[in-house]
């Protein structure tokens, strides 16, 4: 081939290559301005993309500008056209293969391609001289490479010494070459151009080695750090998974972790009951209730000596090992009861109970272990010494309580009550002047005390719905009465320490009167002492509130727990009504004989009936009737009986 034809096709050759750099160079840049973070991948798709198709395309133009080119050599011609045909053939078997796998363009591909294929086809028509087209590509790269440097400046907010003296080394270089193009030979003045290009695309390589070093150094120095916050983390996770979040105390997952390798030195375990804690966290919200939880914590540790041995098991139960002799386990039991009644722990009686069982063999199974703990504990809580230890038995009295329960439930649901009346005699006279509403269960033919039900359905959340059926009942009665003309008699019903709680009480009973048509007179509301010291707050407003209606109140089972006057002029009671405790071996203790007469006195001083319960017989009927009491309940005058009953007692006139 001709010199002409040979240095025309290596200008060609340059030309293409040196638009495939400026195409590396703006995919580079695009990349770096667009993204938000620096990907690799998507970088090397588009170079690896770019490279098939401007390679392929490359191959075609000069494919084309042999064939097309005046040399009369075919042979010359055949050498380049062949191996051509072989490269381009390559180029579309690997492009198809690659665009098989891989999504066919990206943008900034498509957009650089279009750009490369237009402004070809202008140099084409406007016939641009060839040098001229390596000046425009050489500004238009200096412009990719300056715009480049500025953003990762202002990305980075540094330079690199080593990358910038090596790019105006380059830059300048150029810069002088083509100023001085007329004294160099064209392959050199090619080839050193195309080499300097080569060196300025390398920079953009020095950039992203650069960002990828620093990454790898920050990403040693985050293993570094994050190890250690692993085993910050892990020591945190270890610490929550162990320990109760209200107390600090090991938790249950701890005592089973703990159980299971214990020493052959312990002899039994307790389980720590708080009955009351849920009307606690009622009455004095969360923040009030963990304080006292942490009170509790805090005395179990100082009995023990150590938090070696205690668990904070669940919300209100804690769990307590024991080491020390068999025979001392009960004592030991006592004693963690007995922290409760010498310490000021909460604003109410928090009813702590336990269930305890001895260990047998070992090792020892946790989940045997916690149900002989939870049966126990379970039957403590009826028991009147709060701690009950755990034998084999046990398991039939839980299914008879679970059934109990159940029971309970449905009579609750369906209303499967009666309400029984004891009357209330003047113990001069000896004539009904009202009675007091006794609920009754009478559950398949079978009577089921209240003794045995009422603490079952306070511990179920029922005694409410208990308590309102009772006072609806209680109003048809008097409604009834009202009707037939005896409408002097007063009903006494009692309320719980919950009906108090309930925000919608007073609301309740005033739309009962209404519903009703009954004068609220005619209602004496008793209350016990033991209900007094849960709020005697909240209590002293209900009790207001309710007076304010018209109804009474009445100061019950006086003489019994934590009795003290200092209630009567708290709260506006009318009437005081003596325990049948108390009342029981009056004539025989002189002691309460003289409590009962000048409390009598007292009262009455203070404009209170005095009632007495539990009157049984004759000299127990004389003793109070000495002491001037105003009226009285017993079997001495009738048991609670059925309302029918109660209308054949009222009807006639009744003599003792």
């Amino acid at each position: 081939m001709t010199s002409t034809i040979l240095d025309s096709l290596q200008i060609l050759i340059v030309t293409l290559v040196l638009i495939s750099l400026i195409g590396y160079s703006f995919l580079a840049l695009y990349r770096f301005i667009k993204e938000k973070s620096l990907s690799d991948t998507d970088v090397m798709n588009d170079i690896f993309s770019f490279s098939l198709l401007w390679l392929t395309e490359c191959t075609l133009i000069i494919f084309i500008y042999i064939y097309f080119c005046p040399e009369p050599n075919m042979t010359a011609k055949l050498n380049l056209l062949l191996p051509l045909v072989i490269l381009f053939t390559i180029n579309v078997l690997s492009t198809g293969f690659y665009f098989g796998k891989q999504q066919l363009f990206s943008y900034p591909v498509k957009m650089l391609l279009m750009s490369i294929n237009v402004g070809l086809l202008l140099v084409l028509l406007i016939k641009i001289p060839i040098l001229t087209v390596l000046k425009i590509l050489l500004i238009f790269y200096i412009f990719i490479f300056i715009t480049f440097t500025y953003f990762t400046y202002k990305k980075s907010s540094k330079f690199s010494i080593v990358r910038t003296y090596y790019s105006v080394f380059c830059i300048l270089l150029l810069f002088f070459i083509n100023l001085f193009e007329h004294r160099f030979v064209l392959s050199f003045y090619l080839t050193i151009n195309l080499c300097l290009y080569f060196f300025l695309t390398i920079s953009f390589c020095l950039y992203y080695a650069e960002v990828y070093t620093s990454k790898l150094l920050l990403t040693s120095k985050d293993i570094a750090y994050r190890d250690s916050e692993l085993v910050e983390a892990e020591k945190r996770i270890q610490y929550l998974a162990y320990t109760h979040p209200d107390t600090g105390l090991k938790n249950a997952h701890k005592f089973h972790v703990d159980i299971k390798n214990c020493s052959s030195h312990l002899t039994g375990v307790c389980m720590l009951n708080i009955k009351n804690f849920k009307l606690l966290l009622t009455l004095t919200g969360y923040r009030e209730s963990k304080s006292i939880l942490e009170d509790i914590s805090k005395a179990l540790i100082s009995h023990l000596q150590s938090d070696e041995n205690l668990y904070h098991f669940s919300t209100d139960r804690f769990i307590i090992l024991y080491q020390g002799p068999l025979g001392e386990f009960e004592d030991f039991i006592k004693g963690i009861l007995a922290i409760f009644s010498k310490n000021n722990l909460g604003v109410i009686d928090l009813n702590p109970c336990i269930g305890a069982t001895s260990i047998r063999d070992f090792p020892l199974n946790h989940d045997k272990l916690v149900k002989e703990l939870e049966l126990a504990s379970h039957i403590s809580k009826y028991s009147t010494q709060h701690y009950t230890l755990y034998v084999p038995a046990m398991s039939k009295t839980l299914e008879q309580n679970l059934d109990l329960e159940t029971r309970l439930k449905e009579a609750t649901y369906t209303n499967h009550w009666e309400v029984y009346l004891q009357p209330k005699v003047n113990v001069l006279t000896n004539q009904i002047i009202g009675a007091e509403a006794l609920i009754r269960w009478k559950d398949h033919e079978t009577t089921i005390t209240p003794s045995i039900f009422i603490p079952l359905a306070e511990k179920l959340g029922l005694i409410s719905q208990i308590g309102r059926y009772v006072i609806d009942t209680t109003f048809q009665y008097v409604h009834h009465l009202e009707t037939i003309g005896l409408n002097k008699l007063k009903f006494s019903i009692n309320l719980s320490v919950q009906q108090l709680m309930e925000v919608d009480l007073v609301e309740y009973i005033e739309n009962a009167v209404a519903r009703y048509n009954i004068p609220p007179q005619s209602i004496i509301f008793e209350i016990t002492e033991s209900v007094l010291i849960h709020n005697i707050t909240k209590v002293n407003t209900t009790v207001t509130q309710l007076k304010y209606l018209g109804f009474r109140f009445s100061l019950d089972d006086f003489g019994t727990g934590y009795s003290s006057l200092s209630y009567l002029s708290k709260l506006n009671f009318d009437e005081l009504k003596f325990d049948k405790e108390f009342i029981r071996n009056i004539q025989f203790e002189e002691k309460n004989l003289l409590i009962l007469e000048h409390v009598t006195k007292m009262g009455q001083n203070l404009g209170l009936d005095i009632v007495t319960e539990g009157i049984e017989d004759e000299l127990q009927y004389n003793t109070i009737k000495s002491l001037g009491c105003d009226y009285y309940q017993g079997y001495y005058h009738s048991r609670p009986i059925p309302f029918n009953h109660f209308l054949d007692l009222v009807t006639l006139p009744i003599a003792k």
